[in-house]
């Protein structure tokens, strides 16, 4: 599915998020979930705004920017709507540490971006 993904066949609005086994259409704003067999339910898209603070935290940083990306051409605030989800959990101390690193722009993500 990857290799037809590409601008050459107009589809560079599809991003594929593996972190969270998703498609997201970047211009509808829309998530489509991968089933079990590698293909994608494209009968029942989700509007990335339905999804809760555990999808979004399952988010790697790669992908998180990708969805960022998108909140940001919609003129809409991630960063300030997660930290509004006062129940944002994480499955391990670790994945806390790396999405406080990345929401504040601090170490090793810090760099990256310069």
């Amino acid at each position: 599915m990857k290799n037809y993904l590409t601008k050459e066949n107009d589809l560079d609005h599809i991003k594929i998020l593996d972190s969270v086994g998703c498609m997201f259409n970047s211009s509808m704003g829309t998530v489509i979930p991968m089933m079990e067999d590698g293909s994608f339910d494209v009968d029942n898209p989700l509007d990335i705004m339905e999804h809760d603070t555990e999808w979004f935290g399952n988010l790697s940083i790669a992908d998180f920017d990708i969805v960022e990306d998108w909140f940001d051409k919609e003129d809409l605030d991630i960063r300030g709507m997660l930290l509004d989800m006062d129940d944002l959990v994480f499955d391990n101390p670790k994945d806390e540490y790396d999405f406080n690193e990345a929401m504040n722009g601090m170490g090793i993500y810090a760099e990256t971006y310069k």
